[in-house]
């Protein structure tokens, strides 16, 4: 989901019926022409969450010469 937000082309906040946030349509340079993403504000914020509270010990990254990208594994 990073990925979509990080590179996001346009990206829109919607309000619920009591006018808080309850959405955010994103549309990434790499789907552009295909999707775009309906988000649900909570769960970016359980993603923020889950992610301010992993604090790996080491992390490994191997070149997949067959994905062309990296495998990173963390403990």
């Amino acid at each position: 989901m990073a990925n979509q937000f990080i590179h996001a082309r346009t990206c829109f906040l919607l309000q619920d019926k009591s006018r808080n946030w309850s959405d955010c349509l994103v549309v990434s340079d790499y789907d552009k022409d295909d999707f775009i993403w309906r988000i649900p504000v909570t769960e970016i914020k359980a993603l923020f969450e889950l992610a301010a509270g992993d604090f790996p010990n080491e992390v490994e990254a191997t070149l997949n010469t067959k994905k062309q990208d990296y495998d990173i594994t963390t403990s």
